[in-house]
């Protein structure tokens, strides 16, 4: 597989290169309030975790019991995050997160490995899983009861999003390529592509039914879609740009993502944007932020955004960009390196964090109640 494809598939998965910066691993006392460390007592899901306070701040950070990395991807309104986590033989399973800090674990049924991908605010988990056929989809209900499903005739299914209503969006494979689906609440599956796509990959859903994505007619580069609940599909790409990668949408129908920027070497350097209802565009990037592998991954119904971005040194940080532009570095204190996965609502923010041995979750809460939208 050539190179710049690779990059494009990781930026799409959520998957951030390796943290160059050697740094202590963190060390929690049993109780040190003065230094703002507080150490918790083992809670329901029989897991230790750390609350970092800063002013309003806290950071919470965490894993599944006996897990060998821990890998968040989605939190909800309620604060319940979902993801993925590997055991000590390297298999991976799903977990739930609850609000009071309990964690179940779980797997679908047959699943060699299970991938949730995003929760709405019932608690219903989307994501897929393989086994020894392929890759499906499958929809995790708020009681724990499983339902697979997969586009008739596809090689493969992959759900990426889940709103409000229970409509998935995602993505399968078959003979022509990929292409985009959504699954409605009553299970009914319409496919569709951008008009000349050799690939159309949905990467979100909002209340509204809206899609948004990146497609392409070749295996290079990509442009960014607007799929409306009607079907209509709008097509959009920043000026100049070699690909365009939407990530997120939210409820008032803006999307964020990222750009590549063939002028700034073979690499191609990466930055993030913001697609507003009207079609204009924003282009940002985090101060002191290295041009290689920036990337935006969640947007709110406020319009914060989070992701990361690696600085001068190749550091892994997270970031939090207000909706007047300015950013907040999220560091969990002594990582090697922190990767912003998820933002809700009321601003809490999801996401890893390394050690230099294995990855962790963390929880961030308390930020910014200035920027919380009800």
């Amino acid at each position: 597989m050539r190179p710049l494809v690779c990059f494009i598939q990781l930026l799409l998965l959520g998957i951030t290169p390796a943290v160059s910066q050697t740094l202590a691993p963190l060390h929690a006392p049993d109780s040190n309030v003065a230094t703002g460390i507080e150490r918790n007592a083992a809670g329901e899901g029989g897991f230790d975790h750390y609350r970092h306070h800063h002013d309003a701040v806290q950071i919470i950070t965490f894993d599944v019991p006996g897990s060998i990395g821990t890998f968040p991807q989605a939190i909800n309104d309620a604060g319940r995050i979902t993801g993925s986590y590997q055991d000590a033989s390297f298999l991976q399973h799903g977990f739930l997160r609850k609000e009071d800090g309990d964690i179940t674990s779980f797997d679908v049924a047959g699943a060699n490995s299970t991938s949730p991908a995003a929760i709405n605010a019932e608690g219903r988990i989307t994501g897929y899983f393989n086994d020894g056929s392929g890759t499906h989809g499958f929809l995790r209900e708020r009681d724990g009861t499983t339902i697979t499903f997969d586009v008739a005739g596809a090689m493969g299914t992959s759900a990426a999003a889940i709103n409000a209503e229970g409509e998935i969006a995602g993505s399968y494979v078959d003979g022509s390529g990929t292409h985009g689906f959504l699954r409605k609440r009553d299970g009914s599956i319409t496919t569709f592509d951008v008009d000349g796509a050799v690939v159309t990959t949905p990467v979100g859903l909002n209340s509204e039914g809206e899609i948004a994505g990146m497609w392409s007619t070749t295996s290079f580069g990509g442009s960014g879609f607007l799929r409306k609940r009607n079907g209509t599909i709008i097509t959009f790409e920043v000026a100049g740009a070699f690909a365009t990668l939407p990530r997120t949408i939210n409820g008032r129908g803006q999307t964020a993502g990222v750009y590549t920027d063939p002028q700034e070497g073979p690499a191609f350097g990466t930055h993030g944007f913001l697609r507003h209802r009207d079609g204009t565009l924003t282009l940002f990037d985090a101060p002191d932020s290295h041009d290689i592998f920036a990337s935006p991954f969640s947007i709110n119904l406020a319009g914060q955004i989070t992701g990361y971005f690696h600085d001068l040194n190749l550091v892994t940080h997270g970031f939090l960009r207000e909706r007047d532009g300015t950013f907040i570095t999220i560091d969990v204190p002594g990582a090697r390196g922190t990767t912003a996965m998820a933002i809700n609502s009321e601003g809490e923010i999801t996401g890893t964090w390394s050690d230099g041995t294995s990855t962790h979750g963390f929880l961030r809460t308390g930020c910014c109640p200035e920027g919380r939208f009800r």
